[in-house]
């Protein structure tokens, strides 16, 4: 999906499909790395497990959404400095396709029963299959916050919004998705009961959305004044 509407966007923001399909690669390879080392980094109870074990065991968990969306927009990164791709109309270029993937990942973790929510009350609250990890930590069929379905829905009127809208510079779009995204995550990492790598009394997904939803708001806000 990520790759078909970045392919499909590719004309209108002026760069070649061919880029898109190798930038969409060495992301895509980059980000399941990414995801996978800051997952278990987050879960450092896996460090105990044999190496082969927490690298990709599927009982073993899953991926981390942000360092899988650090490490792939890094790659990206790289491989446009060494191509001579204008950066701005490639990160464009890959927002929707960013979000679709976004949703895809997070009803992933939703069937699989990782990235999950506090405990409530609320009538449309899940419950936690035994032998998740969810479970684990609550207890088998504890009510949870569908926190992963919070999320998901949230990215598609982003992806949504991040189409109807035309931008007024180039960047413009990514940065609108980035900062709207980060302060999802702000409400919604609030509700998981997955937290760790607390720091200052907020979990570390919470800081770097703060920094995301600054530096991204920060020259959206630079830009209008130029």
């Amino acid at each position: 999906m990520l790759a078909t509407w970045g392919l499909r966007d590719a004309p209108r923001h002026g760069v070649s499909r061919e880029h898109v399909l190798a930038l969409f690669l060495l992301s895509w390879l980059a980000g399941w790395a990414g995801a996978r080392v800051w997952f278990v980094i987050e879960h450092r109870e896996l460090l105990r497990e044999p190496l082969w074990r927490w690298i990709l065991h599927p009982s073993l968990g899953g991926f981390s959404s942000y360092g899988g969306l650090l490490s792939g927009l890094a790659a990206a990164g790289v491989y446009a400095r060494s191509a001579k791709l204008p950066l701005r109309k490639l990160a464009d270029t890959a927002a929707r396709g960013l979000c679709f993937f976004g949703v895809a990942a997070r009803l992933g973790c939703f069937f699989a029963g990782c990235c999950y929510g506090r405990p409530t009350a609320l009538p449309w609250a899940v419950s936690a299959a035994p032998g998740t990890l969810a479970a684990r930590r609550f207890g088998d069929f504890a009510a949870l916050h569908p926190v992963q379905l919070y999320e998901a829905a949230a990215v598609v009127l982003i992806g949504w919004l991040a189409a109807a809208r035309p931008a007024s510079f180039a960047g413009a779009t990514f940065l609108r998705v980035a900062a709207s995204y980060s302060a999802v995550r702000l409400f919604v990492d609030a509700l998981r009961g997955d937290a760790h790598l607390i720091a200052g009394g907020l979990p570390s997904n919470q800081w770097i959305s703060l920094m995301i939803l600054a530096l991204s708001a920060g020259l959206l806000w630079a830009a209008r004044r130029d």
